[in-house]
Formats: structure tokens, sequence, C-alpha cells
């Protein structure tokens, strides 16, 4: 199974949704895959501070963000 996750979403990020991906792809020895989605470098930073070498995690890198003032469906017409 894949789980795509928004890593540059929310306050913590992308400490928080790394370190959850990590944990997640601990607990279950890499069995499904984790699409962390967001800005690649900072991703990468970030998963290379945690000791552990995740085993099924990939980062896509995304050009464009939806920040909270962007109008939904503007957003998902114009952004891609």
């Amino acid at each position: 199974m894949r789980i795509v996750v928004d890593a540059m979403g929310g306050d913590l990020a992308p400490k928080a949704p790394v370190h959850g991906a990590i944990l997640y792809d601990r607990e279950e020895r890499g069995r499904d895959q984790v699409i962390l989605v967001g800005d690649k470098t900072a991703i990468e930073e970030e998963i290379a501070s945690h000791i552990i070498s995740p085993h099924n995690i990939r980062v896509v890198h995304a050009t464009e963000v939806i920040d909270m003032h962007d109008q939904p469906a503007t957003a998902v017409r114009k952004k891609k």
C-alpha cells in the first residue's frame, strides 16, 4: 500500500510528518511505502537527522504550494 503525506502541512512541518513517517516505516518494517510530498531539501534534511534510515520512504518534490489564502477551487484547478 502507498501512503502519501503532505510533509509541509502543519505547524511543526516537516519535522512532525517526517518523524511520524519514520515511526510508521519502522513499525511496519517497510511493508508499506510512505511518500512524503513537499520541499525535497527540507524533508531529506529532516530524514537525515534521524539515526535509523527508513526502509520504504520516498520523497516527492512539490513545485507549488497551496497556502491558507488560496481559494480551494482555484488552487485545485491552477496548482498541480
